[in-house]
Formats: structure tokens, C-alpha cells, sequence
């Protein structure tokens, strides 16, 4: 339940064991991106991707991070991203093996340039 740790309570492939019984702050609350966002298709979903599209703040950004749950994202996500954050003026990030990935305005990859959110 922390940035880039997932809930000890999520199986894979099943979601949350503790559903019935979650607390409201974070796990009612949250609301992950493809559940919100009318722009993300059905194929986009968490249990067909295994990857969470999530709303960050970042010194005074917003960026819309991909979060791998379960397996690597794949090549047609992150496409499919970055064609998203183009049209729309978002900024994302995403990591493979460990090293972090960045697409946006000119003035947010500069404030990501030596710091990493």
C-alpha cells in the first residue's frame, strides 16, 4: 500500500481478499485511472493488463504513472501511453527493470531530470 509495493492483500488474478472488510482511506477512495478516465477502453483494464494506471503530483506536475502489478507492461501499453499523454498534455512515466521512464511537457522532463518521483 505504498508507491511501487503492492497490497499484501492482493492475489493476483483474484484482486482483494480483504474486499468486504478494506478500510475506506486508501482502498474505498482509490479509484484507479481506467475506472475513472472515459478515455481508457475495456483492454486497458488492471485484471486484463496486470498494470494500474495512476494520477501522481509532483513538484507542482501531474503525471500519470503505469504501474506494473503482476508482469512487465507490455510494449502495446506503453504505445498506446504515450500516444495518450500526447494528445491529452499528460505526463507519464513508467519503469522497465528498475530504470524509470519519463514523456511529457519540456518543463516536467526537466524537473524529473536529476530527481526522480
Amino acid at each position: 500500500m505504498f508507491p511501487g509495493k503492492p497490497c499484501i492483500f492482493v492475489e493476483q488474478g483474484v484482486g482483494c481478499k480483504e474486499y468486504e472488510t478494506r478500510p475506506y482511506d486508501p482502498c474505498v477512495l482509490f479509484q484507479c485511472e481506467w475506472r475513472r478516465n472515459p478515455h481508457f477502453d475495456e483492454w486497458l483494464a488492471p485484471t486484463k493488463t496486470d498494470v494500474i494506471f495512476v494520477r501522481q503530483p509532483y513538484n507542482g506536475f501531474e503525471y500519470l504513472q503505469i504501474a506494473e502489478a503482476g508482469r512487465p507492461a507490455s510494449e502495446e501499453i506503453i504505445a498506446w501511453a504515450k500516444d495518450y499523454s500526447e494528445k491529452h498534455n499528460m505526463n507519464i512515466k513508467w519503469s522497465v527493470d528498475g530504470v524509470a521512464f519519463f514523456a511529457g511537457s519540456q518543463e516536467f522532463l526537466e524537473s524529473v531530470k536529476n530527481e526522480r518521483p
